[in-house]
């Protein structure tokens, strides 16, 4: 898959796995700032996932805006 077929892609929320234990931060909820943030700017980043070989993909980045 080339870099542009990668960019913006949609996967069903289903098929994305988040791993225990690797997301480095001991708290993976949003916090209050992050809260207040993307309310005022409005910005929603993109998270990050990789393919795990079976039709699923696991979560690498953005688990707490999953």
């Amino acid at each position: 898959m080339s870099t542009e077929e990668s960019i913006g892609t949609r996967i069903p929320l289903e098929k994305i796995r988040v791993v225990d234990g690797f997301n480095p931060r001991n708290d993976a909820q949003p916090t209050p700032e992050m809260i207040a943030s993307i309310k005022a700017s409005d910005v929603i980043n993109a998270i990050h996932v990789r393919p795990a070989g079976d039709g699923t993909y696991l979560l690498i980045d953005g688990e707490r805006r999953l």
